[in-house]
């Protein structure tokens, strides 16, 4: 199985335990206007909002600032890895989905989730409203959001959103694909 689709997994079958009331969605893909898409990794709905993870399912260690387009991951004997940015990657799957539901930014919650494989160093620079956390630390995270958070969606609300959102995992073959080559052409 694909490393990134296992993290994924794992932060799905963690949130559905734990949240068995919160409608939860893998790999959505979002359509924006330059007739490209985004893919979420994993949408979570409850009566606190949308919170919108992205998984990286990384081990050694990772360090960098928020405000810098790549951070590294780096592992023993002085091998590097560099990444983009995953807060400014979820902050595009973010814009892309207000858009495409007609929402304002503040109903969605940003949560980057690393495996337990990691260690998370001289991580800097992060806006107060995304979570930078190892996948152990996610559900106490997500909690303790939820206890000081108010409701702002209704259980009509949130059913109406995860009906329009299914519809954006069943996707084609072809437009994988698409999204895939849409992604290697950016990067060169």
């Amino acid at each position: 199985m694909d490393a990134g689709l296992l993290g994924e997994f794992l932060t799905f079958y963690i949130l559905e335990k734990k949240f068995p009331n919160a409608k939860i969605l893998l790999n959505v893909y979002i359509p924006k206007e330059d007739n490209e898409t985004t893919e979420i990794d994993l949408l979570m709905i409850n009566e606190k909002g949308i919170y919108v993870f992205e998984s990286k399912n990384y081990g050694g260690w990772i360090y960098e600032n928020g405000k810098r387009k790549n951070w590294t991951q780096t592992f023993g004997k002085g091998k590097k890895h560099k990444f983009y940015n995953p807060v400014w990657q979820n902050y595009g799957h973010i814009n892309a989905l207000a858009e495409y539901l007609d929402l304002s930014d503040d109903i969605f919650k940003s949560i980057i989730v690393f495996s337990k494989r990691c260690t998370l160093k001289k991580i800097s620079g992060i806006d107060d409203d995304v979570l930078v956390l190892r996948r152990p630390r996610l559900i106490k995270k997500i909690k303790k959001i939820n206890k000081v958070s108010e409701d702002i969606l209704t259980n009509y609300e949130i059913n109406n959103l995860y009906e329009l959102l299914i519809e954006n995992i069943m996707v084609s073959d072809e437009m994988k694909e698409k999204h895939i080559s849409d992604i290697k052409r950016k990067l060169g």
